[in-house]
């Protein structure tokens, strides 16, 4: 992994750490030591996507379920073998099983989970009851089918309600938005169910800031800021790969980048067009200017970066797997928490 020294030093100075999903198959945390050194911690998951933080848990979708990792700060300190390394340790609670739905984005509100659901073209919640509760679909997908229609895949919340939903265009056939060109993307107000703006190429990560809406454009490498009243898209930043996951913290937003994808190669991409050295990584931008601050670039083995979010005011964070227990693992009730050893039988 090459880390720039001012990626290093922001990750330092803001005092906060990433959780990424990497395909293929792992979610890393990305922070520092109380040396100013990277570190990463990982889990091995089966094909993880979008990620979500809330009410004291990190949700992860993966191939065929959501689950939920709760956040055991309390016991962070005491993590055997390496006391007072970690701010957070994220351990396994709840799994909602799914099936195969293709979980984008995810996003937790008051206690639940929703996500957006690609292959049923819809944004649902998850829970112990069904595989998901659709929410809301776009008004042109006339059934709700695995079909993956016009590639939902990406929403934004606002003060608590679901806001805008990104697609790869305005279909309603099973996969319909292959063979099409890659400029048929959207953006579409979920209040009002209008498409905001258009013609984006394969749309990604809408997120509101401050008040500003903002997106990614897969296939142009691009970020962009959408005026919500007109639609009108201002480039704020032209990155060397394929811009998927975003978040913010004090003004400074954290894109995912990812190499040209083997399966997307029937489309010709701008990307491709103009040259770019694509890279699986992230970049920190400036928002107000659109300048870059620094760079991560992952090893050659890292295809695609899928999802992010941003941990603000934890320099480390540990993550631990059910596959993966065979050492110290936490055990914590509502009086008190402790790591038991596990016992090979």
């Amino acid at each position: 992994m090459k880390l720039s020294a001012s990626f290093l030093d922001l990750l330092c100075s803001k005092n906060f750490s990433i959780a990424v999903t990497l395909v293929p198959g792992r979610l890393i945390m990305l922070g520092s030591d109380a040396l100013g050194r990277p570190t990463i911690d990982e889990a091995l998951l089966d094909k993880p996507w979008g990620l979500a933080l809330g009410d004291g848990f990190m949700a992860v979708a993966t191939r065929r379920d959501v689950q939920l990792f709760s956040d055991n700060s309390a016991m962070a300190s005491q993590y055997p073998m390496l006391q007072d390394a970690y701010d957070k340790v994220f351990a396994p609670r709840v799994t909602y099983a799914t099936g195969e739905c293709e979980v984008h984005d995810l996003w937790m509100e008051a206690g639940s989970v929703y996500g957006v659901n690609t292959r049923f073209s819809t944004i649902c919640r998850f829970d112990a009851l069904h595989s998901f509760t659709p929410v809301w679909r776009p008004g042109f997908v006339s059934d709700l089918r695995a079909e993956d229609r016009c590639h939902l895949n990406g929403m934004a919340w606002d003060e608590g309600k679901l806001a805008y939903a990104s697609a790869f265009g305005r279909f309603d056939t099973e996969r319909g938005w292959r063979g099409h060109p890659p400029e048929q993307g959207v953006v579409i107000d979920c209040a009002t169910d209008a498409i905001l703006s258009e013609g984006m190429c394969l749309p990604h990560s809408p997120r509101v800031i401050d008040g500003q809406l903002y997106a990614t454009e897969m296939g142009d490498g691009t970020l962009v800021r959408i005026d919500r009243k007109t639609g009108r898209r201002e480039e704020v930043i032209r990155l060397d790969g394929m811009t998927r996951g975003l978040a913010e913290i004090d003004g400074i937003v954290i894109v995912g980048l990812s190499r040209l994808r083997k399966s997307l190669t029937g489309w010709t991409m701008p990307l491709a067009a103009r040259g770019a050295h694509c890279i699986a990584g992230l970049a920190a931008v400036e928002l107000a200017t659109g300048r870059l601050l620094g760079t991560v670039e992952f090893p050659a083995e890292v295809e695609e970066v899928f999802d992010l979010q941003v941990l603000p005011g934890t320099r480390r964070a540990a993550i631990l797997d059910m596959a993966r227990w065979n050492g110290h693992y936490p055990i914590d009730t509502p009086e008190r928490g402790f790591w038991m050893q596990h016992q090979g039988r």
